[in-house]
């Protein structure tokens, strides 16, 4: 059956020995460097997740700066188009008054210019009748000798 001999005997206190040695000096620097390099991916993992974290808020911060920036953007071109607008608006006013200024020059001018002419034209007609009336009564009175056709003429200019 089952003999124990000192061999086993010393088999077993060799491999008590071993596994005491083992637990003394082999075994706690394992433990240490297990519970170390743990400590290293916990860290590891805690830094992952604080980067996760850091990248959500800083694609949120960069999706706000965008949304601000494209408000901005429009912002500035509604400005800018208001006062072109504006702008636009202002020269039509000055161009419409500046056309109706010219308009009323030109009428102001016109008007003057008819005045002239009409007045001209009366004294014109006037010397012709003038000088018609002096060759009628000329003509008929040529049988009186006295009278004078200076004096007639005179006479129908004072009229």
């Amino acid at each position: 059956m089952f003999t124990i001999n000192l061999t086993i005997i010393g088999q077993i206190i060799g491999f008590a020995l071993f596994v005491w040695a083992c637990m003394a000096w082999i075994w706690p620097p394992i433990m240490s460097a297990l519970e170390e390099r743990q400590n290293k991916i916990q860290d590891a993992l805690r830094k992952a997740a604080d980067a996760e974290k850091n990248v959500a808020e800083l694609d949120s911060k960069y999706k706000q700066t965008i949304t601000n920036a494209q408000k901005q953007a429009k912002s500035i071109l509604d400005s800018a188009r208001k006062s072109a607008e504006e702008t636009v608006a202002e020269a039509e006013e000055k161009a419409i008054i500046e056309a109706d200024r010219i308009i009323l020059a030109a009428n102001q001018q016109i008007t003057q210019e008819k005045e002239a002419l009409k007045a001209s034209l009366q004294k014109e007609v006037e010397a012709l009748v003038s000088q018609a009336i002096v060759k009628l009564l000329s003509d008929r009175l040529a049988d009186h000798k006295n009278i004078d056709s200076d004096f007639i003429a005179d006479k129908i200019k004072q009229l």
